[in-house]
């Protein structure tokens, strides 16, 4: 099922606007990269000392682009740092530092854009040695991701520092002039968004994997499965649902922008991305349908396999109702029972019993009651 993350630090109860990281403990250092392109150039370095961080001039927009990728959010002098840096507003650091921010858009200013998401990522489960379940554990795990946009400034804010999730992004800026350094800060958050979204429709074909395959075990009444797997699908396919949902509204909010954000060249890439967004949200219902029919179908096996159980029960109960019977009557301690004295009585007694039994054995089958 999909991760859940405690913090162990909350900021209830606090000041609007007191920096406090919510999330879980991480040991690693925050990396921050400085990416500046044009069409004409590229340059990419890392930054140890915060000073080195400054702002591009505001009269020369989308010439240059100067992108500040953050891996790791859990330090916050490094994250009130960037917000004096950058002028950003207490209350908004506060919610990057939220690893359980929901997915919002919000316009700052006019020339400000700030973005929350969630990536999902997904590993495959290790059966463990000796267990028959499938998908005991799943790999499921979401990442808090923030954008802060200003004309040719691009903020990225990513929780995790291990797995870089825009390296392919990087890829693409240093190893050749594409439509990404050909196009503004508009087109880097389209491609950063729509890496993300890429991601939702891999971990949409692990959970479809998992689907079939509990599916499959359902209809074989294999017991290498369990209620568990069938809950655990059903907790990822929630989480999905409150990751994927805000998008939807979010991409919306940013085509319906009136400050002229996004290029009339870029309009077209981000409604593809609308279009992307709504069939993750459409396959996500599928699925959720899909995870309900099998938990109704899989009720429905385990009623058929006691059925079957108690149906085996009854048929011996049935046979074996009148031979007890039989033994009942001449267990019985009275004299005058003329059957005790024959010389065979007990073989005959034997020989009807299993007449008995045969013959009601042969009426079940004939019946197909077994």
């Amino acid at each position: 099922m999909a991760r859940r993350k405690h913090g162990k630090n909350r900021n209830l109860l606090t000041s609007p606007g007191t920096l406090t990281y919510v999330g879980p403990e991480i040991d690693l250092n925050t990396e921050i990269t400085r990416i500046r392109y044009s069409k004409a150039s590229y340059s990419e370095e890392r930054i140890t000392d915060g000073r080195a961080m400054e702002e591009p001039p505001r009269d020369v927009p989308g010439e240059v682009v100067t992108w500040y990728n953050i891996n790791g959010i859990h330090n916050t002098a490094i994250i009130a740092h960037l917000g004096s840096r950058f002028h950003i507003h207490t209350l908004v650091l506060e919610d990057i530092l939220n690893t359980t921010q929901k997915p919002k858009i919000e316009w700052l200013d006019d020339d400000t854009l700030f973005v929350v998401l969630k990536a999902l990522s997904y590993k495959k489960p290790e059966q463990t040695k000796g267990s028959k379940s499938i998908g005991v554990e799943t790999g499921m795990e979401t990442e808090h991701i923030c954008f802060v946009v200003k004309p040719g400034l691009m903020l990225s804010f990513q929780e995790e520092v291990s797995d870089d999730a825009f390296a392919e992004v990087e890829k693409r800026l240093k190893t050749s002039v594409g439509k990404t350094r050909s196009n503004g800060v508009d087109y880097l958050l389209f491609s950063l968004i729509d890496i993300v979204v890429d991601n939702y429709f891999i971990v949409l074909e692990r959970v479809e994997e998992r689907l079939d395959l509990v599916e499959d075990e359902i209809m074989k009444g294999s017991a290498n499965y369990k209620l568990g797997d069938l809950y655990g699908l059903k907790q990822d396919l929630t989480v999905m649902r409150r990751c994927v949902l805000p998008l939807r509204e979010m991409i919306s909010e940013i085509l319906r922008g009136e400050s002229g954000f996004v290029a009339p060249n870029v309009v077209p890439y981000f409604r593809d991305l609308y279009d992307h967004v709504i069939q993750t949200v459409e396959t996500i219902e599928i699925y959720r349908d899909l995870l309900a029919s099998l938990v109704d179908l899989h009720l429905s096996s385990m009623s058929y396999r006691m059925n079957q159980v108690m149906k085996t029960l009854t048929v011996f109960s049935a046979i074996f109702m009148p031979l007890t019977f039989i033994v009942g009557v001449y267990g019985m301690n009275f004299d005058n029972m003329p059957e005790l004295h024959l010389h065979n009585g007990y073989y005959i007694t034997w020989g009807v019993m299993l007449f008995i039994a045969l013959a009601m054995y042969g009426y079940f089958k004939w019946r197909k009651w077994t």
